[in-house]
């Protein structure tokens, strides 16, 4: 028996406190919003979002909170600056230095045969210019403090643990879908939506987390004390 049903309803309750936004704070987060240097990648991002909630069966409604994430958390990375690993200049001289490696590689391991790979291996060598998405997230996180306390019990150096586990997951929901486990459906999908709202909550200049409505992150944290 699954400790978590994958066809779970999600959450109802808002995620503000109504008073609060009544008096003129829902306007200052508007304003923010039309403010923001990545104002169509918040839009999409909470358009993925809404369709999370609205989605009847849990894998479309994951796919979508995925979607959502992985917009906001690359948009956020290239605004701060922190998306790439290299400068377009150096990783060209890095590139050629790599395919030279290659092509040595490849002749003295007589794998000459193997053409097609061989160039399918040099076009990947282009993807190692952009930094993981784990890493990402993570300096997401700690540039804007971002409040996890309610998401996971743990120390700051297991938090790329967890990032990755939820990467992985996705992987293969998408890629391989025979191997992914539904018993974590339910729990990614919350997590991944709780960071999500605080990364664009962030971005419009949200700090203060006693503004949330008291149940708004009840499933988040229900589910941190059940798998402690």
């Amino acid at each position: 028996r699954r400790k978590f049903s994958p066809y779970r309803d999600s959450r109802r309750e808002p995620l503000f406190v109504q008073a609060t936004l009544k008096q003129g704070y829902l306007h200052e987060l508007i304003q923010a919003y039309q403010k923001s240097e990545i104002k169509s990648a918040i839009e999409k991002a909470i358009t993925y979002l809404a369709a999370s909630y609205e989605l009847d069966r849990l894998e479309p409604k994951l796919l979508m909170a995925y979607s959502a994430f992985e917009s906001i958390v690359n948009n956020l990375s290239n605004k701060l600056g922190i998306s790439r690993c290299l400068s377009n200049n150096q990783f060209k001289n890095l590139k050629t230095e790599l395919i030279s490696v290659v092509d040595d590689f490849c002749e003295n391991e007589s794998a000459q045969g193997r053409k097609v790979f061989i160039e399918g291996l040099k076009d990947k060598l282009s993807e190692i210019k952009t930094r993981p998405l784990r890493n990402k997230v993570i300096d997401i996180i700690k540039s804007n403090s971002i409040d996890y306390s309610d998401i996971w019990d743990l120390h700051a150096d297991e938090l790329r643990e967890k990032i990755q586990g939820i990467i992985n997951r996705r992987n293969k929901l998408i890629h391989d879908v025979k191997s992914a486990d539904p018993d974590f459906f339910y729990p990614d999908l919350v997590r991944v939506r709780t960071l999500c709202e605080r990364f664009i909550l962030a971005e419009l200049g949200f700090k203060d987390y006693s503004l949330f409505w008291a149940l708004a992150y009840q499933e988040t944290r229900m589910l941190r004390e059940a798998t402690k």
